[in-house]
């Protein structure tokens, strides 16, 4: 997965999720859910709500990273909604 602009400085990092049954292990999902992170990329780096529970999600997430110069030591901010 790609991670996409949404200005200059903020970006949305999408993982489509087809393998599990339950959203929150609570709502059908008949036909997989798409997760959004967001990124703020400015003085300081900030991630905003972290995909989680997917197979690679740790190597994805750093792969988008990297697709736009940073690597998970540059985020300054870690945001849980």
């Amino acid at each position: 997965m790609k991670i996409h602009p949404i200005t200059e400085k903020i970006y949305a990092l999408h993982a489509d999720i087809q393998s599990d049954d339950l959203f929150e292990g609570i709502w059908p999902i008949p036909y997989g859910v798409s997760l959004n992170s967001y990124l703020i990329k400015a003085e300081k780096v900030a991630l905003i709500d972290l995909v989680r529970d997917w197979v690679g999600a740790p190597g994805e997430l750093a792969g988008q990273l990297a697709s736009i110069g940073l690597g998970l030591d540059d985020v300054d901010y870690l945001i849980l909604n």
